[in-house]
């Protein structure tokens, strides 16, 4: 499975968690051990997705849950590993890209969004030599 169909995964079932959640708390069934039947969705493309998805079981759609951030947990580790590598000058833009399975252009923007730049330049000597000229 692609990095892209994973993520369209992740966030389909992150947003459907949102919407059953309240359903979900009701149960108690972490601390209880009471183990829910019903789920109540109201919309129709929800409850398509749960009943193919998970075939209407609450554990087996919790357990994909967990699962899905554990997985986003350790593909996030993977990219803050990776980038520091690169600050350290030990891997290039395109080793990341081949690694993380993306294009250069968002190994980029995950630089940005990480705060790393593509060129790490020191301004302070071409301010002086800026600075010497103007005085002359």
């Amino acid at each position: 499975m692609s990095q892209q169909t994973k993520c369209g995964s992740f966030f389909k079932v992150v947003f459907f968690a949102f919407f059953v959640l309240f359903d979900i708390l009701k149960v108690y069934y972490i601390l209880t051990g009471v183990i829910m039947t019903n789920v109540k969705i109201n919309d129709p493309w929800f409850e398509s997705l749960y009943k193919a998805e998970f075939n209407s079981s609450p554990i087996k759609f919790l357990e994909t849950f967990k699962s899905l951030l554990a997985d986003r947990n350790q593909r996030e580790k993977k990219i803050v590993s990776l980038l520091k590598q690169y600050e350290k000058s030990e891997m290039s833009v395109g080793k990341i890209a081949e690694e993380l399975d993306i294009d250069r252009d968002k190994v980029l923007s995950l630089m940005e969004r990480h705060n790393i730049y593509l060129v790490d330049y020191d301004l302070t000597t071409e301010n002086k030599t800026i600075e010497k000229y103007l005085v002359n």
